[in-house]
């Protein structure tokens, strides 16, 4: 298992990370600010509330597209980098 923080900076190295233990067959969730699935902007602060599955990434990078599971549905993402990073706040990898 691995833990990576991003409350800083890294929110795209993780995300990119995440799709290659994926795409192995392995577990990645993600710890975000649950405004991420409800399209909420404008919020001066996006504290972290929610963890959700990684299911697959499509592009990690300046435009960020990928699908998660969370509340009993896949959610399908596509977010510019800044508002991906303001959004996300870590990942947890378990290897099989």
């Amino acid at each position: 298992m691995d833990i990576d923080t991003t409350f800083i900076f890294g929110e795209v190295e993780a995300l990119k990370a995440s799709q290659d233990v994926i795409e192995s067959g392995n577990v990645s969730i993600l710890l975000i600010n649950s405004g991420l699935i409800m399209g909420q902007e404008g919020q001066p602060f996006n504290l972290v509330n929610h963890w959700v599955v990684l299911l697959s990434v499509d592009a990690a990078g300046e435009r960020n597209r990928f699908k998660i599971w969370s509340w009993g549905s896949e959610y399908d993402l596509d977010l510019n980098k800044d508002k991906f990073e303001s959004f996300m706040w870590g990942t947890v990898i378990g290897y099989f």
